[in-house]
């Protein structure tokens, strides 16, 4: 084996990326998934039986989420460019590949049509439901439509954003949910007969996240649903409709991520225990555990008669991949082979810790290389986005953290407070607080490391992306004296600009969660990086897609002119054709080879 280090980030870029999006057939002989393997994210199918893999759409058109209908009628949505105006495609699917049913043209570049997680189709297969915000920006509708017709109809018309989840076995009902903010979604039931939309008082409660997956029962009087109603953890919830009272089916020590029902009585649960990911299979008689190597559940999904389970999982060690188990034997097979270029490139495991910061311990990854005795390395504090996320032991910017390893940088990568699984009160605590004691908690990360014989605490950089690039910026401006360097992608730099700006359904929960950019403006712009731009010293690296629709590109192109009048050192890259980050193969490796130039000039070539 090669001792050497790779001499560039390109070692460890994988062949390819996934969506994290999977669909079977009804009878779980075939799998949709999205891939960029030759270019753009296309849709592509495996045979499981023959093991023969088909390309159906061509790059260009971004497919973003798949749902598989009763017969062979599939629908996804996709977009270009980044920019996240998706339409809803719905296809047929042939040994060929596919033929065109029919779309549906998104109005305008703010309209966005959604497909659900868990399945929004009528029993016979002619009716899809989806969500839309085609008649009023800010909210979005559930809408229906029939297939042989190819005509659309509303079924809600009202305030929020609502997402159908899935329909009654009689076809009389949608289960659906609510999302208020990211730390409040509520589950409702639409009846299609009439229109009327409820909302069980006993399935929901203030603060409450509320999940609906499935109907629990053939009659359609129960629901199953991913839930923390009156706890902190989420659980499985069945809740009876007649008695408006839930059971709680399953209670682990900790978080569900994730659940479908595969056949009545029986479901699978990813559990997330301390950023892991375990797919508990439940109502098998004895609980089974699905051997899966250590890693994270990107997306879990089942046929509909129950026969396979497909699931993509990552590792921290290596690329994504999409693996499927046999429900009936127990065997799971491993359906794509997503690698590096370099088999021998050196890989390093996270280690979980805790760092305590002024009030409680923030729990951490650290990928640390191996320093030889008497020497100190460089550090990377690298910031997940959400902020309600969680950095866990993924192949995370596709193998970055392990390129840095391989180069003898440390990375450390908290779940500052805020972000999710560790607790509903957790991941509550940024709410209203961006800029706020998060930021302390990023700076402990700092006195950490500055406390470790292994580290060289003049040579600490940030990294962060979304969230986390405005978390860059702020503690760039507000704990100067800690950093060598900056990393900002993407990032929010005024929070007034950026809560004008952000999409149309986002506003009302944002506002909520962060801030109303009127009527707390002072507070905003008090926490906003651009306030602190004259404190930053470090140089900064920026990368920005000029389409982004979640955070304009005005964020950082107001940042980057005042760095540049106050004379700091700031590298801007701008990719016209990408949106919310990096997507696109080129890009992704283009964007890489220059952060890491950039990084390795400030954390190896200090004078």
């Amino acid at each position: 084996m090669n001792s050497q280090p790779p001499i560039s980030y390109q070692d460890y870029a994988p062949t390819e990326h996934f969506q994290p999006t999977l669909a079977l057939s009804p009878d779980g002989r075939k799998l949709l998934y999205v891939s960029d393997r030759r270019g753009g994210f296309a849709l592509w199918s495996a045979d499981l039986d023959s093991g023969d893999h088909k390309q159906l759409t061509q790059p260009g058109l971004t497919v973003r989420e798949l749902s598989w209908g009763p017969a062979d009628v599939v629908a996804f949505t996709a977009d270009r460019d980044g920019a996240e105006s998706t339409r809803l495609y719905v296809v047929r699917i042939t040994d060929s590949g596919v033929t065109g049913v029919g779309g549906l043209r998104a109005g305008s570049g703010l309209v966005q049509q959604h497909l659900s997680e868990y399945g929004g189709w009528s029993a016979d297969g002619g009716t899809i439901y989806f969500s839309s915000n085609e008649r009023s920006l800010e909210d979005s509708d559930v809408m229906a439509f029939d297939i042989a017709g190819k005509t659309v109809r509303h079924i809600t018309e009202s305030t929020g954003v609502l997402e159908p989840c899935a329909v009654d076995p009689a076809g009389k009902h949608i289960l659906l949910l609510k999302q208020n903010t990211n730390s409040e979604i509520h589950s409702g039931i639409v009846d299609l007969g009439t229109g009327e939309l409820t909302f069980p008082a006993g399935l929901n409660g203030p603060d409450s996240v509320t999940f609906p997956f499935a109907w629990a029962d053939p009659d359609g009087t129960a629901v199953y649903a991913v839930s923390n109603l009156g706890r902190d953890l989420m659980g499985i919830l069945r809740f009876d409709l007649r008695t408006n009272s839930g059971s709680w089916v399953f209670e682990p020590v900790w978080e569900v991520e994730d659940a479908v029902l595969v056949a009545p009585g029986k479901l699978a649960v990813a559990v997330n225990v301390n950023g892991y990911s375990q797919i508990h299979l439940l109502g098998w008689g004895d609980p089974r555990v699905l051997d899966l190597p250590p890693g994270v559940c990107r997306y879990l999904t089942c046929s509909r008669g129950g026969e396979r389970l497909a699931v993509l999982w990552e590792t921290a060690t290596g690329p994504a991949n999409v693996y499927v188990a046999d429900l009936g034997t127990g065997t799971v097979s491993k359906i794509t082979d997503s690698r590096t270029s370099s088999a021998d490139a050196v890989r390093v495991e996270p280690r979980s810790i805790a760092v305590q910061s002024f009030d409680r311990e923030v729990p951490a990854l650290l990928y640390a290389p191996v320093v030889e005795p008497g020497q100190r390395c460089p550090v990377v504090v690298s910031i997940h986005g959400g902020p309600d996320a969680q950095e866990r032991p993924r192949y995370s910017y596709g193998g970055f953290y392990q390129y840095l390893a391989s180069r003898g940088v440390a990375v450390i990568a908290p779940n500052y407070r805020g972000s999710r699984g560790y607790g509903s009160s957790y991941q509550r605590l940024i709410q209203r607080d961006w800029g706020g004691d998060e930021l302390r908690d990023i700076a402990a990360c700092a006195e950490w490391v500055r406390t470790c014989d292994w580290t060289d605490p003049d040579r600490i950089a940030l990294f962060g992306a979304s969230y986390g690039g405005f978390a860059v910026l702020s503690c760039l401006g507000r704990y100067p004296e800690y950093w060598c360097a900056g990393v900002d992608i993407v990032g929010p730099s005024n929070l007034v600009s950026f809560l004008k700006t952000v999409p149309p359904t986002w506003r009302a929960g944002m506002y909520r969660s962060v801030g109303h950019p009127e009527h707390d403006a002072e507070m905003l712009t008090a926490r906003s990086p651009l306030s602190f731009a004259e404190n930053i010293r470090a140089p900064l690296h920026v990368i920005q897609g000029a389409l982004d629709p979640r955070v304009s590109r005005q964020e950082s192109d107001q940042l980057v002119a005042e760095l540049e009048r106050l004379g700091r050192e700031v590298e801007y890259v701008v990719y016209p054709d990408e949106g919310h980050g990096v997507i696109k193969k080129e890009n992704i490796l283009d964007s890489f080879t220059r952060l890491s130039a950039f990084l390795d000039l400030h954390l190896f070539d200090q004078k």
